[in-house]
């Protein structure tokens, strides 16, 4: 059986950014003497061109990372090819109103490493639509084998995120996503 799990809402997805400190004095230069914010240098490609860059997620060593808002506007929609088997607020996740813990949740802490002689700067694109789309091949689906990583409100996003999906222990891969951008954040560490 094969189970579709849907986030449909608001998420992020971010990039670290760890910059030597003589170029991050350049971007600063260009910065104050064109009157311009960081959102404006840091995601135009004409600026990015000029120092070898194609696109700002070059600036980070990383892949890009994402996560869905657990807020009470956000939707979890879990179906069994068109049968819906659950859909509800994701903040259901929090198990807030029940006497004991409906849904499997592990909450961690958002840090890195500050790394010597680098200026950190996080890019975040906050999105909003089907921000993933999960696949589930399993004889017989199991809701309780379904686990949540929780990433705490933490500096620089003061917001919770789901930053994982796992079942059965394997972490889920995004199969599909269908989404526009809704504003473009930097936040200088």
């Amino acid at each position: 059986m094969s189970i579709i799990i849907n986030l449909l809402g608001e998420g992020i997805r971010y990039w670290i950014c760890d910059i030597p400190i003589h170029r991050f004095n350049e971007f600063e230069k260009i910065k104050e003497r064109n009157n311009l914010d960081w959102e404006t240098m840091l995601f135009d490609f004409d600026f990015l061109k000029h120092f070898g860059y194609s696109h700002w997620s070059e600036l980070s060593n990383k892949k890009d990372l994402n996560g869905f808002l657990v807020n009470s506007t956000n939707k979890i929609e879990i179906k069994e090819r068109k049968k819906i088997l659950l859909k509800m607020p994701i903040i259901n996740i929090l198990n807030q109103s029940s006497l004991f813990d409906l849904y499997s949740t592990k909450k961690i802490h958002f840090n890195f490493k500050m790394k010597k002689n680098m200026k950190t700067i996080i890019l975040v694109q906050k999105e909003i639509g089907l921000i993933g789309k999960f696949q589930i091949n399993s004889s017989s689906f199991k809701i309780d084998k379904l686990e949540f990583e929780i990433t705490l409100n933490n500096y620089p996003f003061f917001e919770m995120i789901v930053s994982k999906f796992k079942y059965e222990n394997k972490i889920l891969k995004i199969n599909s996503e269908d989404l526009l951008v809704k504003s473009l954040n930097v936040t200088i560490i």
